[in-house]
């Protein structure tokens, strides 16, 4: 789900999936961002109900039989929207860093629309590289831990 989430906002701004009509607003990159996060929150309440829970989707996992860096992150996400904090990082370190970053995107964007104001309630620039990085030293972490599983 996470990696589907991140092609389609990799191809959503160039406009391949939808033609912008000449009377209407172009579609903008962060109002892609927040309905494909909003998919993706919703998916992760229901997917553990469904039997598409048993399957694995990773192409590296199937052709190499082995777990890759981004294994348990769906896992993690449906965890967390259980309110399972500690079975979520079983899962994957750093799911529940870009769980609580993708609903603090949701509802500051949902704030700010509402407000009608872009920059209501700015996040300094230092919070976000900070947060960023960190995510960025978490999930290098679970990568060394996930190679050093190979052997």
């Amino acid at each position: 789900i996470v990696c589907a989430a991140h092609i389609f906002l990799w191809i959503a701004p160039w406009g391949w999936l939808v033609q912008p009509m000449p009377n209407r607003l172009k579609p903008n990159g962060r109002g892609w961002l927040w309905l494909v996060l909003c998919m993706v929150w919703a998916a992760s309440f229901i997917y553990s109900q469904t039997p598409l829970n048993d399957m694995v989707f990773c192409l590296f996992r199937r052709v190499a039989e082995l777990n890759c860096a981004g294994c348990g992150l769906t896992r993690s996400f449906t965890a967390m929207s259980r309110f399972e904090p500690y079975s979520a990082l079983s899962h994957h370190p750093a799911g529940p860093l870009l769980y609580g970053a993708m609903v603090a995107h949701i509802v500051l964007d949902f704030v700010r629309w509402l407000k009608a104001s872009p920059t209501f309630l700015p996040l300094p620039r230092w919070l976000t590289l900070g947060f960023w990085g960190f995510v960025a030293i978490v999930f290098a972490g679970h990568l060394v831990r996930t190679i050093i599983s190979w052997f």
